[in-house]
């Protein structure tokens, strides 16, 4: 539905190639008449769609694509980079080996949940300690807040700025991953 995508629709047509589209957007929402006849455009001109998880393609079929659809996760797991923390690994996040450690990477806001996972974890034995990563070079004067108020602060460490080509480092600190995403009426977690 994106004016490029209308772009290589067209390009496609006059070139006689075959076109084939890849879509996250996994939330039918309403994009008014210009979109949705991009989106018409793109439909019939593509011989095949790809989709990044199944909403994805829900979505197009509920849009009424019909043509063959694939659906090809994005991220894989390179074992020898994501595995548990060895004692000579370098990191500054050492004092979480010593404890059960619930981790968090991703936006810190609202709508990833990161306030459930506060509660989530004060529910849990003190000793568990809660790791939240972001590639953001700050945590918001809000979620600073709802830490306090949970209760659970002093067990929280927040690791901000750090690169994608860091965080296996921090992965492999956790025993367990916790992704809390909620839909609301525009997003949808598409991981």
């Amino acid at each position: 539905f994106t004016p490029v995508a209308l772009q290589m629709a067209i390009f496609s047509r006059l070139l006689n190639m075959k076109m084939i589209f890849f879509t996250w957007e996994n939330i039918n929402l309403s994009f008014g008449l210009w979109r949705s006849f991009i989106e018409k455009v793109v439909f019939k001109s593509s011989a095949a769609a790809v989709g990044g998880n199944l909403g994805a393609k829900e979505r197009i079929e509920q849009r009424g694509f019909v043509k063959k659809i694939e659906i090809i996760p994005q991220f894989g797991v390179d074992t020898k980079l994501f595995r548990k923390f060895q004692k000579d690994d370098p990191l500054e996040g050492r004092s979480l080996v010593r404890a059960f450690t619930v981790g968090f990477v991703g936006r810190t806001s609202l709508a990833k949940g990161v306030d459930t996972l506060f509660q989530a974890v004060g529910k849990l034995e003190s000793n568990v300690r809660l790791l939240i990563v972001t590639s953001s070079p700050a945590i918001s004067s809000e979620i600073v807040s709802l830490a306090k108020e949970s209760g659970i602060q002093d067990r929280i460490e927040f690791k901000t700025s750090i690169p994608h080509s860091k965080l296996p480092e921090y992965f492999n600190l956790m025993d367990v991953f916790v992704l809390p995403s909620r839909t609301t009426k525009t997003w949808k977690e598409q991981f």
